[in-house]
């Protein structure tokens, strides 16, 4: 498991490929296992840009919150399309980030195929006027 950097484009603009596959220094490389989470901190407005390779995968999120009964509720799931390159929508840090501990904050992510995958967490800046 390695924690994931998390790019804030710069107003010039950024090249997201310069941070694909990065751990949390922003220098050494993530080394995917197929179904090993890696995580990232997750403030609730983070998107995942994913570039998947030949065969297609499912994404799994670690849930962490509990139902109604305090049941412990499903991972969530999403299927990611062979040969694509797709930005996706910020993931619920109340349902998906760590309660406690080290890795308080932080979302865990894994794949079930690795062929091809590049991963880049981005988080948008607020807009200074």
């Amino acid at each position: 498991m390695a924690r994931m950097h998390v790019v804030t484009p710069a107003g010039a603009g950024t090249v997201l490929t310069d941070h694909d596959n990065l751990q949390e220094d922003g220098s050494t490389a993530v080394v995917w296992v197929a179904n090993a989470a890696h995580k990232y901190k997750n403030t609730g407005t983070e998107l995942l840009r994913i570039v998947k390779g030949s065969r297609g995968a499912t994404m799994t999120i670690t849930t962490h919150a509990p139902d109604q009964y305090g049941l412990a509720l499903p991972d969530r799931t999403i299927a990611i399309n062979a040969n694509s390159d797709k930005v996706y929508a910020p993931l619920s840090r109340g349902a998906h980030n760590e309660r406690s501990g080290d890795d308080k904050g932080y979302t865990s992510i894994a794949f079930s195929n690795i062929d091809g995958l590049k991963v880049t967490v981005i988080r948008p800046n607020e807009v200074a006027n």
